[in-house]
């Protein structure tokens, strides 16, 4: 699977726009030297204390096609390990806004890279709005994304916000954009708690807050200076940003596999995935509690205990009705699925055929993804256009062409992010993707990758369409205790037995 975490953006977002507790965010005047200088600041990126990589971000006063600009950019470089596999990702984002007051967006561009493939997005105003165009696969499209309150005082108004004195309890709402999907947001920080260290005999204050995404509902933790400079930023226990100098940040990434380390064991052999149809089991980690009920399973999470209980199977789902909102969002086209292209449409005919029932569509779209695409972990193609190309991935690129398709077929379809069994050699859980599709008002789960129509009863979901960040990291090195295991076709097996 490829790292799915919007690190690229993270720096961004920390320092991206305010507001008071009120509907309307408000701004506070850009600090001076944001409008004469460049501010550079580098970071370390780790995972599990780990490193995997290193960020730069520069904001201020630069230069954009030769002429002045108030900028802001990001720089991350990702080595991951995997599997034995090493992998180099480099993400930028560059956001452009006018020299003069009040600084409005201009333009902004993205892009990611990794081996020989290159996604772009660039943002470009037109009468009507803003519109995004999108260079992946040797392809163009666009995108409209429309009117966009956006200027440079939404970048700086948190810093110059926590350059005032606060106290426990302050909120800051934060205005900011996503090229990574392209849509705007509003980030609520929380201050909990203010602290001071001593750096080289000299007092520091600074403070630790609480941020949540509006958008979508990411939950993160950053300590922010007086100064409002970052100095370190977490999700879910796992993830980390530190606020580092140069050298430091740019240093080697140690050997690492992240999917390794990221696998959750389990105390008994569960035998062949596939025979499992139902699983009762206890987990035990820092983030557990995030795991949420789903068609094909229920979770119990006892606080005193701090244990996730988790029933798995169909005869244990919770029923999930498709509401209007996401059956919308999982038919449209957006950044990651090309949904009108020509290639895209055809292959979706192709695949379907004579199909006429949407549960025999998506039967028919199950297997011919699982046999478009040759299994290989060390081919990351980063669009579902070079997916088609090489035909060559694993969960993550089964998962993202069949939303593709299916949307393409006019079936909504969304991506789970989750974990499932990966057999009783490693005895573990590990990352793992598959999709819901909606089927008769309900959401149901299906496996492209191992050509699943129902699937088995490991499959534990985290997280399902636009997800928060937290409930993408619930099971990252967490202890599995099984109670129960159903298998196809026999009596349900106590642990022990």
């Amino acid at each position: 699977m490829r790292p799915t975490l919007p690190l690229a953006l993270t720096l961004v977002v920390l320092f991206a726009g305010t507001g008071s507790a009120g509907d309307k965010p408000v701004r506070l005047p850009v600090p001076e030297e944001f409008l004469t200088s460049l501010d550079t600041s580098y970071y370390g990126v780790y995972i599990q204390k780990n490193k995997v990589g290193w960020g730069k971000m520069e904001m201020g006063r630069g230069e954009h096609n030769g002429k002045p600009a108030l900028i802001t950019r990001t720089h991350i470089r990702f080595d991951m390990q995997a599997l034995g596999d090493t992998k180099t990702m480099v993400v930028e984002e560059e956001q452009v806004y006018a020299i003069e007051p009040p600084h409005r967006l201009m333009a902004a561009s993205s892009s990611e890279a990794q081996g020989p493939f290159v996604k772009k997005q660039s943002l470009r105003e037109e009468p009507s709005g803003f519109v995004a165009d999108i260079v992946e696969g040797g392809q163009k499209r666009a995108l409209s994304i429309g009117k966009l309150d956006l200027n440079f005082m939404d970048m700086t108004t948190p810093v110059a916000w926590f350059r005032k004195p606060r106290k426990a309890g302050d909120t800051l709402r934060a205005r900011s954009f996503s090229m990574s999907d392209l849509r705007p947001d509003v980030t609520r920080f929380h201050v909990t708690r203010i602290a001071k260290t001593d750096v080289a005999g000299i007092s520091v204050t600074w403070y630790e807050a609480d941020q949540r995404s509006e958008g979508d509902g990411d939950e993160s933790k950053s300590r922010i200076d007086s100064q409002g400079r970052m100095l370190w930023y977490e999700v879910g226990n796992m993830f980390e940003i530190r606020l580092e100098p140069k050298r430091v940040a740019q240093a080697a990434s140690k050997d690492f596999d992240v999917f390794m380390s990221m696998m959750a064991r389990i105390d008994k052999p569960l035998g062949d995935a596939k025979e499992v149809e139902a699983l009762t089991v206890r987990i035990h980690g820092p983030n557990v509690r995030h795991v949420p009920n789903g068609p094909r399973q229920t979770a119990t999470w006892d606080a005193d205990t701090g244990v996730l209980t988790l029933r798995t199977g169909k005869k244990n789902g919770t029923p999930c009705p498709v509401t209007d909102e996401e059956r919308k969002e999982a038919l449209a086209e957006d950044s990651d699925h090309p949904v009108k292209n020509e290639t895209v449409q055809a292959l979706a005919k192709q695949a379907v055929g004579d199909a006429t029932t949407d549960r025999e569509r998506v039967n028919r779209l199950v297997a011919f993804v699982s046999d478009y695409i040759a299994d290989s972990y060390a081919a990351e193609p980063l669009s579902v256009l070079d997916i088609i190309e090489v035909k060559k991935g694993d969960c993550t690129e089964h998962t993202d062409l069949f939303t593709t398709l299916a949307r393409a077929a006019g079936i909504p379809a969304r991506r789970v992010g989750g974990y499932a069994y990966m057999g009783d050699g490693p005895k573990a859980f590990g990352g793992h993707a598959w999709n819901e599709v909606a089927i008769d008002g309900h959401w149901v789960p299906i496996d492209a990758t191992w050509n699943q129509t129902e699937v088995d009863g490991t499959h534990i979901m985290e997280s399902a369409g636009e997800a928060p960040i937290q409930s993408q990291m619930s099971l990252g090195g967490a202890k599995i205790e099984l109670v129960e295991v159903v298998h196809a076709k026999k009596e349900a097996v106590p642990a022990g037995r």
